[in-house]
C-alpha cells in the first residue's frame, strides 16, 4: 500500500449505459454474420440488468452473473461491437473482486467506440470509481476529468468533482482537492435525492481542510455536512467506500467531534490509528485525540480517604 493512499469515497453504482439496441451502423451490423445473436444477447443482457437494479441480494448477485453471461455471448458473436464491452464492463463493476476485469473491458469498449463513446462519461465514470478502488489514483483522476470534459447535468458534475478530490487527496494534493470540494457543493442541486453529492463534498471538504490543518475551516464544514446528515448516515452508504477501508473512521470522527460527541470522536480516533499507524495523516489523529482526552476519557475515582 502507497503510503499517500488515503480515503477515497466515492459512488459505486454506476450510470446506465446509453446505449440502444439500435445503435451503431446499420450496414454494418447487416453484413456481421453475428448480428443478430448480438442482439438478443444484448437485450437478454439488459433485461437482467434492470432486474439486478431493483432486486435484492442473492437476486442481485444472481443476475449480474446472467448479465455478464448474456453479453459475453454477444461479444462472441460480434467482438468489435463496443456496445457488448461496455456492458460486460459495467455489470463485472458491480460483481465483488472483478475489478480489473471490469477495467480492462471497458477501455476496451471504449477503443473500439472511438469518439462517440463517453460523451457522457459512460466508460469514464465506473473506470474512475473503478481505479480509485484498486488504488491507482493517477489513473482515477485522468478518467475523472474526463467526465469534467463530458456533457453532463449538475448533479453528476457535483459527484465527479468529489471524487476527483478524492483521488487528489489520496495522491496528498490537498490545495486541489479543496477547491474541488468546495465547486462540488456549490454545483450540487439542492432537490438532488438525499442531498447525496452535497453531504459527500461536505463531509470530504472538511477531511480534507483538517488534514491542511485549516481547523476552523475543517470545523466550518463538518457542521455544514451535520446540518445535511445530522446523524452521519452518508458514511455508511452502500454506495460509499474507502480506500484504505479504515480511514472512515476519520471522518466519523470529525463528525462526532462537530457534534459534540466526545466520546464517540475519540473512540473512531483510536480506531484509525489503530488501524492505520502508518497513515501519513495518523499525527492528525494524534493531535485530535489529545484535543479530546480531558473530556472524552473517564477520570479515575477517588480512593477512599482522599488519594488516589
Amino acid at each position: 500500500m502507497e503510503m499517500r493512499r488515503s480515503c477515497v469515497a466515492v459512488f459505486a453504482s454506476f450510470p446506465a449505459l446509453a446505449l440502444a439496441a439500435g445503435d451503431g451502423d446499420f450496414w454494418a451490423r447487416t453484413a456481421d454474420p453475428g448480428a443478430a445473436e448480438f442482439e438478443r444477447a444484448m437485450e437478454a443482457g439488459r433485461a437482467l440488468l434492470e432486474e439486478a437494479s431493483v432486486g435484492a441480494s442473492p437476486t442481485t448477485a444472481l443476475a449480474l452473473l446472467e448479465a455478464e453471461e448474456a453479453f459475453r455471448r454477444a461479444i462472441s458473436a460480434s467482438p468489435k461491437r463496443h456496445e457488448g464491452w461496455l456492458h460486460l464492463g459495467a455489470t463485472l463493476a458491480d460483481l465483488p473482486g472483478r475489478e480489473v476485469e471490469a477495467v480492462d473491458a471497458l477501455r476496451r469498449g471504449r477503443a473500439l467506440g472511438g469518439d462517440d463513446v463517453d460523451t457522457r462519461g459512460e466508460a469514464a465514470l465506473p473506470l474512475g470509481v473503478l481505479l480509485s478502488k484498486l488504488g491507482r489514483f493517477e489513473e482515477s483522476l485522468e478518467e475523472y476529468e474526463r467526465v469534467l470534459r463530458a456533457r453532463i447535468d449538475d448533479q453528476a458534475r457535483s459527484v465527479a468533482l468529489a471524487n476527483s478530490a478524492e483521488a487528489l487527496m489520496a495522491l496528498g494534493r490537498l490545495s486541489e482537492a479543496i477547491e474541488r470540494y468546495r465547486r462540488a457543493a456549490d454545483i450540487a442541486p439542492p432537490a438532488a435525492p438525499d442531498h447525496d453529492a452535497r453531504r459527500g463534498a461536505w463531509w470530504g471538504l472538511a477531511v480534507a481542510l483538517d488534514r491542511d490543518e485549516q481547523i476552523a475551516k475543517a470545523e466550518e464544514a463538518a457542521r455544514q455536512g451535520l446540518q445535511l446528515d445530522p446523524q452521519i448516515a452518508y458514511l455508511g452508504h452502500p454506495d460509499v467506500f474507502f480506500v484504505p477501508p479504515g480511514d472512515i473512521h476519520y471522518y466519523y470522527a470529525l463528525g462526532h467531534q462537530a457534534a459534540g460527541q466526545t466520546a464517540q470522536a475519540a473512540l473512531r480516533w483510536k480506531q484509525f490509528l489503530a488501524e492505520l499507524p502508518d497513515s501519513p495523516w495518523a499525527y492528525r489523529a494524534k493531535q485530535r485525540l489529545a484535543e479530546l482526552a480531558p473530556v472524552a476519557l473517564p477520570k479515575a475515582k477517588a480512593k477512599p480517604g482522599g488519594k488516589r
